[in-house]
């Protein structure tokens, strides 16, 4: 399947090239198109030939598309049973798509590949689509409702924190300089951190 004019072949060349070492899955369908199972064949044949290119192969779920919470997207790792494979966690996803934090304590912390740390208003505000939420409300850690520290406790708590970082889509950052990106996301970021005693 291509995805913004290139297949997976051509993806596997560029990473080659450029020495990458993790790819990072995402199903833009619709939501309810693919089952979950098939969704699983899938997956697992592309983990395949990410093996076969030394890759690890991280599912990342997206609420506005078809893998849309943990839920899903563990049951589709799980399905796939492939040992270079994991899960992205991000805060806004997690939360957008149906917080399970029952379920979240009940994966190995080795599935988690990496963290996405940010933080939005603690619902979605009437009116306003989860994509334009998405990709221009965040906030950085500390500055809406979402529970950062319960979140990153959790993550500690099993394991899951071997690779995080900020992960912030918005339309104040966007018009700042890269330089103010980082000044306006740093305190904040490490801030997060410390109250959860991670750093």
């Amino acid at each position: 399947m291509e995805f913004l004019g290139y297949s997976a072949d051509d993806f596997f060349r560029i990473a080659e090239q450029l020495g990458v070492s993790t790819m990072t899955v995402i199903g833009t369908f619709q939501p309810g198109l693919v089952a979950i199972p098939e969704t699983a064949e899938s997956f697992a044949l592309l983990a395949d030939k990410a093996r076969s290119h030394g890759l690890h192969c991280v599912l990342e779920f997206i609420p506005l598309w078809g893998i849309g919470d943990l839920a899903s997207a563990w049951q589709i790792l799980q399905i796939a049973n492939r040992p270079n494979t994991g899960l992205a966690f991000d805060f806004w996803h997690y939360i957008r798509g149906g917080r399970d934090d029952a379920l979240l304590r009940s994966i190995p912390g080795s599935k988690i590949s990496y963290v996405q740390v940010t933080d939005a208003e603690g619902s979605l505000p009437t009116g306003r689509s989860l994509f334009d939420d998405c990709l221009f409300h965040r906030l950085p850690p500390g500055q809406g409702g979402l529970p950062i520290k319960q979140l990153l406790d959790i993550l500690c708590e099993i394991g899951g924190i071997e690779r995080l970082g900020p992960e912030v889509f918005s339309a104040k950052l966007d018009a700042l300089s890269a330089e103010e990106i980082v000044q306006a996301l740093r305190e904040p970021y490490w801030q997060a951190l410390a109250n959860s005693g991670i750093g």
